[in-house]
């Protein structure tokens, strides 16, 4: 059996299951069809880690590349380390025992299944990542800090993006 070996990519893969078994963002991206309905009333989603792993949530996918695996109008996540570094010390210096690094979490949804009786597919989705986030199960360091989600226009137009990105600060022999 694989291990996976190092902090980023098992957290990465944590926060990634968190939104996959995630009830609202599972019938949100599941549903994609579904614009006249109250979503939230419809039924749960069945194994949605093997419905939606690297078909609707992308790990370690850039946004140009997503565009590439998808061709439906509908809604995806992506999971991205943005950056892994020696933390920084009050003082100015590199850490040696402590490094930090910056997941970037993105939702794409297309024009034609955004608007819903539930309200904007997009900001429930990137809402619900955002009270994930602060689940205690995704403390390293002290708990992660969650950044500004920030609309993304370098896709076609057809399409709207916001991405999250949070910080979290880890032991390097974690």
């Amino acid at each position: 059996m694989s291990k996976i070996i190092t902090f980023p990519d098992r957290y990465i893969n944590k926060v990634a299951t968190l939104i996959m078994l995630d009830e609202t963002i599972g019938k949100m991206i599941y549903y994609s069809d579904k614009i006249d309905e109250d979503i939230l009333s419809l039924p749960k989603v069945s194994e949605p880690i093997k419905k939606f792993n690297n078909k609707k949530i992308f790990i370690d996918r850039r946004v140009n590349q997503l565009f590439e695996a998808i061709f439906k109008s509908e809604c995806y996540i992506f999971l991205n380390m943005y950056k892994d570094q020696p933390a920084i010390l009050s003082n100015g210096k590199s850490s040696n025992f402590i490094s930090s690094f910056r997941l970037d979490i993105g939702v794409v949804c297309h024009n034609s299944c955004a608007n819903t009786l539930n309200g904007s597919r997009d900001v429930i989705i990137y809402k619900r990542i955002n009270e994930i986030l602060k689940d205690e199960r995704l403390e390293a360091i002290g708990k992660p800090i969650i950044g500004s989600t920030l609309q993304n226009y370098s896709i076609p137009v057809e399409y709207n993006a916001y991405i999250t990105s949070i910080t979290v600060n880890y032991f390097n022999t974690m």
